[in-house]
């Protein structure tokens, strides 16, 4: 899994469908691409680029089911698109339920290790099911698994 955040996109002359066809072009076909993204708009252009996954990243719990309901009826259902929508930035035991939606895949919580004094992030879960799923960051269509 190749993960672009806003330096690889500014890197690429603020494109980020240019930095996905980068990404891509590098990892070969076998290469899962995921994008953080500060908008719905950033969002929507990463899913046309290519993106395998999009991280709605600081979004309100609100701002969250807008988005990945959108996203999700516009792109996947109206235009068959495939891509997996992920939830993380600020996201802790306390809140997460606000941001639980049926169209959102992956939802990352943020841990404090007061040892440490880092935080960590931590897969949550995909609501989909009454079972908890978790992927693994080298294979988001897989099996839970330590991203580090």
């Amino acid at each position: 899994m190749t993960m672009l955040k806003d330096n690889h996109v500014w890197a690429c002359g603020n494109s980020i469908t240019r930095a996905v066809h980068a990404a891509k072009a590098v990892g070969g076909f076998s290469i899962k691409v995921e994008v953080e993204c500060q908008s719905e708009a950033e969002a929507e252009e990463a899913i046309r680029g290519g993106a395998d996954v999009v991280m709605l990243d600081n979004f309100s719990g609100d701002g969250v089911k807008v988005a990945s309901k959108s996203l999700k009826e516009r792109l996947k259902k109206g235009e068959g698109k495939e891509f997996l929508i992920e939830v993380s930035g600020g996201l802790t035991e306390d809140n997460v339920e606000g941001f639980v939606c049926d169209d959102v895949d992956i939802i990352k919580e943020e841990e404090e290790e007061e040892e440490e004094e880092l935080d960590k992030e931590r897969i949550v879960g995909i609501h989909k099911s009454s079972t908890t799923k978790a992927y693994s960051a080298s294979d988001p269509y897989t099996s839970l698994g330590d991203d580090e």
